[in-house]
């Protein structure tokens, strides 16, 4: 997950490269990862250089598309490609026979290494001719799709789907091991399967800056605190036009209060009149 997000973050910080059509060699590129990670190892850099340009050209051109699905592939399926390299070897050398045939250079001509079909190449989509001869590369397509099958079965790590091998390799009769990796490079559906990068067709587009963000929905507000404050409450009028408020407000208590002020002064008064009809019983 870190190594395929660790690529769309490439792609998203330096695609304008691409738009502009700049075309830089494997140290450039090496540089812009850098700015990412300034660790980051180049030898990784190196072999997407050799899957794209079948050698390790340090000052060969490559465009951006090229170099950004190329280094998904090494970057994100690493390991799994090692476990080709072997696989596809120790096919390569088995089907190598004795009998086969073998260049023997004229007189006039230096004297190169005798070569044996396809041994020494690695894998490799140049085909060597020399005296006329041509010499055909890679291994059988679907021995190795049927050596690839179990790889994909109990490995470990990520690799690519059966199905996806199969699309790529079941029409071919021949393979070699750079043609075998440029072709998962630029496979849609390995792209999908991925899915960090956009097509090939929206490579150079900017979706997660057109489309606009989206915003957590809104809560309802509870009953509790969507009731206002008693000194917020909206005042209501009296018979007379008077303003007064609800009940439980300063108003309300002011009254109160004066209500039982009124209440003890009448009291009083009232006893000041009971002693003042004593006193004239008594006279």
């Amino acid at each position: 997950h870190n190594r395929a997000c660790f690529v769309r973050t490439f792609w998203k910080c330096f695609r304008h490269i691409g738009k502009k059509g700049d075309l830089l060699n494997i140290r450039e590129y090496h540089s812009l990862v850098s700015l990412l990670c300034g660790d980051f190892p180049v030898d990784i850099l190196h072999k997407t250089a050799t899957i794209i340009l079948l050698d390790d050209a340090m000052e060969c051109l490559i465009s951006f598309s090229d170099f950004l699905y190329t280094f998904q592939l090494q970057f994100y399926y690493e390991e799994f490609i090692e476990k080709c390299r072997e696989i596809f070897k120790s096919i390569e050398q088995s089907q190598n026979s004795p009998r086969g045939a073998v260049v023997i250079p004229s007189s006039n001509q230096s004297s190169p290494p005798l070569q044996n079909g396809a041994a020494g190449n690695d894998g490799k989509d140049n085909k060597s001719k020399e005296n006329g001869v041509q010499h055909a590369d890679g291994i059988d397509a679907m021995q190795f799709f049927r050596a690839l099958v179990p790889l994909c079965a109990s490995f470990e790590k990520s690799c690519p789907s059966v199905d996806i091998l199969r699309d790529l390799l079941w029409n071919e009769e021949r393979v070699t091991f750079y043609g075998f990796l440029m072709t998962l490079a630029k496979s849609e559906s390995l792209n999908e399967n991925i899915g960090k990068l956009p097509g090939s067709s929206d490579l150079l587009r900017e979706p997660d800056l057109q489309q606009s963000p989206r915003l957590p929905p809104i809560r309802p507000v509870s009953a509790a605190r969507s009731r206002p404050s008693s000194a917020a409450r909206p005042r209501s009028a009296n018979q007379d036009g008077r303003p007064t408020l609800t009940s439980g407000s300063r108003v309300t208590k002011t009254k109160k209060k004066t209500f039982k002020a009124r209440t003890r002064m009448e009291s009083s008064s009232s006893e000041d009149d009971d002693d003042d009809d004593d006193d004239s019983d008594t006279n």
